[in-house]
């Protein structure tokens, strides 16, 4: 019988700059305040991390490099914050006015129907 002897190897840094999962709603520099929000970040910005190489999957582990994270949070926030301006032009028109006049006029007292 034959015995392999194993060479004990130096352990290799498998994908530098990446952490586990856990890294984005655990401890004092969290990005998010749970589990359920950072779930809810990968799932709508999930093409923007592809882009930024900021997630990757390996044996179904989950491993975010934080900075590249944060940076797309960022970008996103940034971008969504400048894409929706409040609009209370509508307000102030004249067919808001007449819209609200027309509702108040089909709300009548059923004595005097």
């Amino acid at each position: 019988m034959s015995t392999i002897k194993a060479k004990k190897a130096t352990p290799v840094a498998f994908m530098p700059g990446f952490e586990p999962y856990e890294v984005l709603f655990t401890g004092p520099g969290a990005l998010y305040p749970s589990r359920f929000s950072a779930d809810w970040a990968v799932r709508k910005y999930r093409a923007e991390l592809a882009r930024a190489q900021a997630m990757a999957i390996h044996r179904n582990r989950r491993l975010v490099n934080p900075e590249r994270f944060a940076k797309v949070a960022e970008d996103v926030a940034l971008r969504e914050f400048g894409c929706k301006p409040p609009d209370y032009s509508s307000w102030a028109t004249d067919g808001y006015k007449r819209k609200e006049k027309l509702t108040a006029m089909h709300i009548r007292p059923r004595w005097r129907r």
